[in-house]
């Protein structure tokens, strides 16, 4: 392995407020000795991530054979879509969230199962990314930086067998902590977030956190 690329959002960045000058992908990298490409990008989701992700690798293609991955999961209820002003532009990321008056609007089509949808959104973000990988032959190993929900619904006495099912398929082995606790949940719990009105990892946030994943990685030879 020469290279460790990191994808997701504003938890694999450095945050100026704060001063906080690493993140758990480089935590990671200068453990292992690999050098850092990252994708990561603040704000964003996860349609974002599995894009860029396959679109690196589509363009690198000989990066399959020297490159482990980190994904880091953004929040399910965050919507990405691209733009650009004209033909000759590159793509720009932008995404907008599920609250105040989208998620209003949502609420308002009854038609629409607004928990159901964010997980079978998520859940298939993640099998889209672990197939790829699978696919062609990436060491990877993803965990989810905010919260997400994973939790099978009962509607009638009956499980809703298509959750339970997606939900079956996520390789374990690969994804730290999965259905356990978020790197967002692990620093609120052991309050090493920047400050009450940020909730960002501190520098030992992301350090003590990448120190749980790598112990993951080792446990399971994913490098």
């Amino acid at each position: 392995m020469n290279y460790l690329l990191c994808n997701g959002c504003s938890f694999l960045t450095t945050r100026t407020p704060g001063d906080v000058r690493t993140h758990t992908g480089m935590h990671l990298a200068n453990r292992f000795g690999l050098e850092k490409v990252r994708l990561s990008a603040g704000g964003r989701g996860n349609d974002r991530v599995v894009a860029t992700t396959k679109l690196y690798f589509y363009n690198n293609p000989e990066r399959a054979k020297d490159t482990f991955v980190l994904i880091g999961w953004s929040a399910s209820s965050r919507f990405d879509y691209v733009s650009r002003k004209s033909l000759e532009d590159d793509l720009l990321w932008r995404t907008w969230k599920l609250g105040g008056e989208n998620l209003k609007w949502y609420l308002k089509h009854k038609f629409i199962d607004v928990n159901m949808n964010l997980k079978i959104r998520h859940l298939t973000n993640i099998l889209a990314l672990q197939d790829f990988f699978k696919l062609n032959n990436i060491k990877y190993c993803m965990y989810d930086s905010l919260s997400n929900n994973y939790n099978i619904d009962v509607r009638d006495g009956l499980k809703i067998k298509d959750i339970e099912t997606l939900r079956s398929m996520v390789d374990r082995e690969h994804f730290f902590n999965f259905e356990k606790m978020s790197h967002h949940e692990f620093c609120l719990r052991n309050k090493l977030f920047i400050s009450k009105d940020d909730e960002h990892p501190t520098a030992e946030g992301h350090v003590r956190w990448g120190n749980l994943v790598i112990e993951h990685i080792r446990k399971n030879n994913l490098i």
